[in-house]
C-alpha cells in the first residue's frame, strides 16, 4: 500500500532541487511546469513490482530503498539511496515495461517527482535541460556498471568499504541486512566483516 504523499510545492522546494540535482537555475521555471514536489512518510511505497510507472522521484532529503525479491520472497536490494539520487523503474522508462521491484522511502522526506514523458518533451525543447537529464541518465547508468564490476572483481570486504567510501551516510539509514543484501552477502558474513573493522 502506498503511503501517504503530501504536495509541498514552494520556491524553497525548487531551490533545494537545483542546488541538490544540480538542475540550472535558469531553467527553473520551465521546469516547475512539470515538477511536483511532495513530502513523504517513512515506508512510503513510491513504485510497486508489476507496476507501471513513468515517474522518476528525485530524493531531496531521506533515504530510498529499490528491492526486488526471489522466487521464495526474499527481499534483495538493488538500490540504496541518499539525497541527490533518483529512485524509478527503468525498465518502464526504456521499454514501457512493468516494474520488476519495489521503490520505497524507508526514512521519509522531501522527493521532487517528474513524469519522464514530460520531461524528455522538455528535454527536445531545451537543450539545457536536455544536457542535465543525460547527466541524470549516465550517473545511474555508471552506478549500475560499477556495481555489477565490483561484484565480478572485488570481494565483499573491499565492496563493503567502497560502500563506505562512497556513502558514508547508507550505514546510519540502512538496516543491516538491507547492506548485506546490497554487497552480495549473509547478515551474518557482514557481521564478521564489520567486527574486523575493515570500515574506517
Amino acid at each position: 500500500m502506498k503511503g501517504p504523499l503530501t504536495n509541498v510545492n514552494s520556491a524553497e522546494c525548487m531551490a533545494e532541487f537545483c542546488r541538490i540535482m544540480k538542475f540550472p537555475r535558469e531553467c527553473a521555471e520551465q521546469i516547475s511546469e512539470i515538477v511536483e514536489f511532495r513530502e513523504v512518510e517513512d515506508g512510503a511505497v513510491l513504485i510497486s513490482p508489476g507496476e507501471v510507472s513513468y515517474n522518476i522521484y528525485f530524493i531531496l532529503s531521506g533515504f530510498g530503498v529499490g528491492s526486488c525479491f526471489t522466487d521464495v520472497g526474499d527481499s534483495k536490494c538493488l538500490y540504496l539511496q541518499t539525497s541527490s539520487y533518483v529512485l524509478c523503474s527503468l525498465a518502464t522508462l526504456a521499454h514501457g515495461e512493468a516494474s520488476g521491484y519495489c521503490c520505497c522511502m524507508q526514512r521519509g522526506g522531501l522527493v521532487a517527482v517528474i513524469d519522464d514523458r514530460k520531461l524528455m518533451s522538455l528535454a527536445m525543447s531545451d537543450v539545457k535541460i536536455c544536457v542535465w537529464y543525460i547527466g541524470v541518465l549516465k550517473s545511474a547508468l555508471v552506478r549500475f556498471e560499477k556495481k555489477a564490476a565490483n561484484f565480478i572483481t572485488k570481494d565483499s570486504r573491499h565492496r563493503l568499504q567502497e560502500l563506505y567510501d562512497e556513502s558514508p551516510e547508507i550505514f546510519s539509514n540502512a538496516l543491516g541486512k538491507q547492506i548485506a543484501s546490497f554487497i552480495g552477502v549473509t547478515p551474518v558474513h557482514l557481521s564478521r566483516i564489520l567486527s574486523s573493522k575493515v570500515h574506517r
